[in-house]
């Protein structure tokens, strides 16, 4: 672990670069005209070995635009807000109020997109006339926005400290100077009346929709509750929580229309770049509980549950994006000339391109330097030692060659979407794809349900350029015979699965690792319609899933998580155990979705029991012989605890077991388009990660990694070696291996 004093001057959090520009700048010293991120490369890592890059895609290089300012908005807002009346028809909405919802909406925009909302696809400073809302929206509005003024101004007059677990709630001042104390009466009174009103539309609108909507009840209850908590007579108080709840909500539906209308009102609220951003997404899953248990994050006991839901609100954007792709043959899809999609054809680039570097490597030696040439220091010499052996290698052999053992083409993924997938397979339908994701498996033999969970994936290979409907169900919806487990029996080097077939061409594929889930993703199941193949592939699988599981119940015995298993030393005729699944229980197997704290913990616990339902060392080693890993994190979503802990774990494990001689002095870089909290910011930095808060830099960053590209495509046999960017470009400091 780095050293760093506690107290140095500055808090670790605030040391963030503010831009990629001004990164480079402190890497390189000065600025250099091109190949900006290979002269920081060149400077961070062991001097004997080259970066293998490895890319972190979060939620935030898809996140939707909106065409208008944030002055636009607040001020179509209020003019919305000014024609609400009372009972008596007329308009009962004061200027306070309206002055309360202007601050709110400005400063909520700035501060959940990290910029003013200046235009991004046209200059407007007029909000669709279209762009409505529904009355009890706007109460829910209004009253988030005095609540939230009233909080912060009662807040002011509390003489009490920080509270280092920001969530004391603030009560109401009943002492103090007469004038003030009457002041902030007066500020409670009209905000208790804006909540109030705020409740009666809610009932007035459950009046006229189905009993079912649980969403507007549990919104309902959470205004009832803070209604009470305001009116009680001792301890008048505002919650932190309720007011986040509230304040989550009123984010939520202002969003809603606006991202609608950006898409040109077809319903989809997905916007005009790309999915709702993460934990947007997630806030309307968070008033699906029941109205006892509301949060401001979604806390859903059953995943199939959530799993359906989150697939209904990405099904529309995912159909549209996989058309888009289907639109034309091998070449850029129209209509996804966004910085997005932009970024996600560099990635795929990247991970296709270490994919064929990785099976070049697995059947010939490569062009390199004799890391092998005598060894001081972890079976290597540093460049320094080796140098006059290389020269006079270079001397005798003008192209020394060494079997440098490349790492696997691994990109790690924080969304819920499947855009890295669907690039791969547009533009590299060659490479093979493998796709890992974590399973749930649910037990119902005890008094409670519980849930174990593993580490399971699908491989996607064949020809591509299908009809955008086949593309997506390959990716969506894999057939039996692709889903595998992995094999306990690996290496740090090496992994091994149940399928046959994905071990035959698991050297030349690509792995994407999706760390949250896919909800999109369907487990199959048998029926009667099904191939005698994937009857048999199924049946495999199962029976893997259950000896797996045996394996971890004896490891964990006594655990709160572990599901009972077959008793150790049970013959092959014993009955099954009580927690096995049988072929017709398959729907209680489903992708785990990441949604809460305490669902990253324990999906952890398959990396942290040992090899048995972990992911492969290999897949996050730090430093391969002649390699060094180096993390690059796009838009992930560190802010959020669940997120933050699945990263780190990945991050953290192979420091665990890896010398931390050769290694690298940065980890690598975070990107983020929104601000990351000081938590998160403090972790990455503690991880030895260089953080840069602006948004426009994952574009700067996509657009340098074209450069990368040549480095790494130079080690493929079909470039000639005097064609080498490595031998012809004198500005780049990225040397490499060099041939």
């Amino acid at each position: 672990m780095p050293y760093f004093p506690l107290v140095n001057g500055a808090n670790l959090a605030d040391s963030r670069f503010s831009s990629l520009e001004d990164y480079l700048k402190y890497k390189n010293g000065a600025m250099v005209s091109r190949h900006r991120i290979c002269n920081a490369l060149g400077r961070v890592g062991p001097a004997d070995s080259f970066p293998w890059m490895t890319l972190v895609v979060g939620s935030e290089v898809l996140a939707p635009a909106l065409r208008y300012s944030a002055a636009a908005v607040s001020e179509h807002m209020v003019g919305l807000a000014s024609g609400l009346t009372g009972p008596e028809g007329k308009p009962d909405v004061s200027a306070y109020g309206l002055r309360c919802l202007r601050g709110f909406i400005e400063s909520l925009l700035r501060s959940r997109t990290g910029q003013d909302l200046k235009s991004v696809a046209e200059q407007s400073e007029q909000v669709h006339e279209d762009v409505r809302y529904h009355d009890w929206q706007l109460r829910l509005l209004i009253a988030a926005a005095m609540l939230n003024a009233t909080y912060f101004f009662s807040k002011g007059f509390q003489a009490a400290p920080i509270n280092r677990w920001e969530e004391e709630p603030v009560f109401l001042i009943t002492s103090g100077k007469r004038g003030a104390r009457g002041y902030l009466e007066k500020r409670w009174d009209v905000t208790r009346r804006a909540l109030e009103r705020a409740r009666d539309a809610l009932e007035d609108e459950l009046e006229t929709v189905p009993s079912s909507r649980i969403q507007l009840r549990t919104l309902c209850e959470l205004v009832r509750r803070a209604i009470a908590d305001m009116t009680t007579a001792r301890k008048r108080r505002i919650g932190a929580g309720q007011l986040l709840a509230l304040t989550e909500a009123a984010w939520y539906f202002l969003l809603e229309p606006l991202l609608r209308d950006a898409a040109g009102g077809d319903g989809d609220r997905s916007g005009e770049n790309g999915y709702l951003a993460w934990p947007d997404l997630l806030i309307p899953l968070g008033f699906q509980g029941e109205p006892d248990s509301v949060r401001s994050r979604p806390s859903l006991t059953n995943p199939k549950k959530a799993n359906d839901l989150l697939r209904e609100e990405l099904s529309a954007a995912t159909k549209r994006r996989a058309r888009s792709y289907g639109q034309v043959g091998s070449g850029a899809p129209s209509g996804l000339a966004s910085s997005g999609f932009s970024s996600y054809k560099v990635y795929a680039d990247v991970l296709a391109a270490e994919a064929r570097i990785h099976s070049a490597d697995s059947t010939r030696e490569l062009p390199g330097r004799k890391a092998n040439a005598g060894s001081t220091r972890g079976g290597r010499r540093a460049l320094g030692d080796i140098q006059p052996l290389l020269d006079r290698d270079k001397q005798a052999d003008p192209i020394s060659t060494t079997s440098l053992a490349t790492p696997y083409a691994v990109a790690f993924a924080t969304t819920l979407d499947v855009e890295l997938e669907l690039a791969c397979r547009h533009y590299h339908p060659d490479v093979p794809l493998i796709v890992v994701l974590p399973m749930t498996i649910i037990n119902d033999s005890g008094e409670r349900s519980r849930a174990s969970s593993m580490w399971m994936g699908y491989l996607i290979e064949g020809p591509g350029y299908g009809s955008h409907e086949d593309t997506l169900a390959e990716i969506v919806a894999p057939r039996p015979k692709q889903w595998f487990l992995f094999e306990e029996d690996r290496t740090g080097t090496a992994y091994a699965t149940t399928n046959p077939r994905v071990d035959a061409v698991k050297e030349k594929a690509a792995v994407i690792i999706r760390l949250t889930g896919s909800p999109l993703v369907s487990f199959p199941k048998i029926t009667d319609q099904m191939a005698p193949e994937d009857c048999d592939a199924m049946a495999s699988l199962v029976d893997a899933i259950n000896v797996l599981r045996r394996k971890n119940s004896r490891h964990n015995e006594g655990s709160d998580l572990d599901l009972t298993g077959q008793p150790e030393g049970a013959g092959a005729d014993a009955q099954p155990a009580a927690g096995d699944i049988a072929e017709g229980d398959l729907d209680k197997v489903a992708p785990a979705t990441v949604l809460e704290e305490h669902h990253a913990l324990q999906l952890s616990f398959a990396d942290i029991r040992g090899p048995s339902g972990g992911l492969p060392a290999a897949f996050t080693s730090l430093t391969p012989q002649g390699f060094w890993r180096y993390w690059a994190l796009l838009g992930v979503q560190a802010s959020n605890e669940a997120i933050r802990y699945r990263l780190i774990a990945q991050l953290i494990g192979p420091r665990l077991s890896q010398s931390s001689e050769d290694q690298p002095s940065r980890s690598g870089v975070a990107i983020n388009s929104a601000q990351l909290s000081a938590k998160a910011t403090e972790l990455l930095q503690w991880s030895e990660f260089d953080v840069i808060k602006d948004g426009a830099s994952v574009e700067a960053f996509s657009s340098d990694l074209q450069h990368y590209l040549d480095h790494i495509r130079s080690q493929d046999p079909t470039i000639p070696l005097d064609r080498s960017p490595w031998q012809v470009d004198k500005e780049c400091e990225l040397k490499g291996t060099k041939r």
